[in-house]
């Protein structure tokens, strides 16, 4: 319906500006870091560099963790990636989401790629969390959620 024209507006656009992307499971990490965290970023800002150390412990522990790294290529470069983890039959959580945002509509084709893939698997994407992170938030509730749930703060006894 309407509420989903702009999201069908911003794939538009990409599938225009990128006409052969390819979506496909990642197993090498080597370019994942590209696209997380650009050069052109400062690791200033507390909370980037709260997420920088919980991907990088994300990145350690992999091997023992349940988790899918899935991405977006144009050719061989890596444009965006998500990591993913199937809770239960319910619900899949995306914990890392990153995309180039010189593509317009990237970060919202990953999503679709992504929801798509799951689709038979889980009822719910639960998205990661938004921690302060500019336009996150925005971003999140342009895909139309079902639900949002209420931000949650646990602090140690």
């Amino acid at each position: 319906g309407k509420e989903f024209a702009p999201l069908r507006r911003k794939l538009n656009a990409f599938q225009k500006q990128v006409p052969d992307f390819t979506f496909k499971s990642i197993s090498n990490f080597d370019d994942l870091w590209k696209v997380a965290y650009p050069q052109t970023q400062s690791i200033e800002d507390d909370k980037l560099w709260q997420e920088q150390e919980a991907f990088e412990k994300m990145l350690v522990f992999f091997d023992q963790l349940p988790l899918k790294i899935y991405g977006i290529y144009e050719e061989k470069e890596l444009l965006a990636f998500s990591i993913t983890e199937k809770l239960n039959k319910a619900v899949v959580v995306i914990h890392f989401f990153k995309a180039n945002h010189a593509y317009t509509g990237l970060a919202e084709q990953l999503f679709v790629s992504i929801a798509n893939t799951y689709m038979n698997e889980a009822e719910n994407l639960n998205f990661q969390q938004d921690l302060g992170v500019p336009g996150l938030r925005q971003f999140k509730q342009s895909l139309r959620p079902s639900t949002m749930l209420t931000p949650r703060i646990v602090l140690p006894t």
